[in-house]
């Protein structure tokens, strides 16, 4: 906790953890704003997710939907002696786990009619 990780993320506390990676919590130095960082365990980088994130990144900012949308924010690569680190940057999400015991998140979703006219 605390390392400054390229050069702009500081790490804050450690989120949660799967088999194929970890999400800190970290704050940006630059933007004084807060991210999620997701570290790839050694040579497990998903590159086809890394293009999706960053295209969907580059989308429409002003449209409505855009806000929930979980775009890179950042993506980089630091070197170790053990292997290769990649990481993910998104914003965090603000839902608790707690909201989706209860099923409050419901009131989030927007229900869209797929039926043929």
């Amino acid at each position: 906790m605390g390392d400054v990780l390229a050069s702009k993320y500081q790490v804050i506390r450690k989120l949660g953890f799967g088999t194929m990676s970890t999400v800190w919590f970290a704050g940006n130095l630059i933007t004084r704003g807060h991210v999620a960082l997701k570290v790839y365990t050694r040579h497990r980088g998903n590159r086809e997710e890394f293009q999706v994130l960053e295209t969907l990144g580059k989308a429409n900012p002003p449209h409505p939907g855009y806000r929930h949308v979980s775009a890179a924010l950042d993506i980089f690569q630091l070197h170790h002696p053990g292997g290769d680190h990649y990481f993910l940057v998104q914003r965090p999400m603000c839902m608790y786990l707690s909201n989706c015991q209860a099923g409050t998140w419901k009131r989030y979703i927007h229900h869209i009619d797929n039926s043929a006219p």
